[in-house]
């Protein structure tokens, strides 16, 4: 008894299987960064909306995106700044805060969208992206497992 086994089917079905499972990851990242973008943008806190508005998630690669606050002034409303950062610090970091020394006599600063002097103790950590970050982890294998029940 003989039989013949036509590689061109085979490969046919290789080629499917390779593309059912490669768009998987792809679409786990890609949910992940919409997700991740949006909960950020909940979770920013709104004064002009400028930072609201230049939260973006970039999609690296299957395994990799990024969420990103595009503003020159992200990192100190994530971080906190002068005295008032320094006693409500961010949960994860090094952040060296009151750097000029101001102390608790503060510093009074130009708004230029105000188009007035203002004076501060410097901000709170408010770390959004910390907290988006942690909820997309929570988040990760509910979204996994729905992408692959799919």
């Amino acid at each position: 008894m003989s039989f013949t086994i036509k590689t061109k089917g085979i490969q046919k079905t290789i080629d499917c299987l390779k593309k059912f499972t490669s768009d998987k990851p792809s679409t786990v990242v890609h949910t992940l960064g919409q997700l991740g973008q949006q909960i950020a943008q909940d979770y920013v806190p709104v004064e002009t909306g400028d930072l609201r508005a230049n939260i973006k998630y970039n999609y690296l690669d299957d395994t990799r995106c990024e969420v990103v606050a595009d503003t020159p002034y992200a990192k100190f409303v994530e971080y906190g700044t002068g005295v008032r950062g320094k006693n409500s610090p961010h949960p994860e970091t090094q952040w060296e805060y009151d750097v000029n020394q101001h102390g608790d006599k503060g510093w009074w600063y130009y708004d230029t969208k105000q188009g007035r002097f203002r004076w501060t103790k410097g901000q709170t950590s408010k770390h959004f992206m910390y907290d988006t970050r942690k909820k997309l982890e929570s988040m990760f294998s509910k979204i996994a497992n729905e992408v692959y029940k799919k």
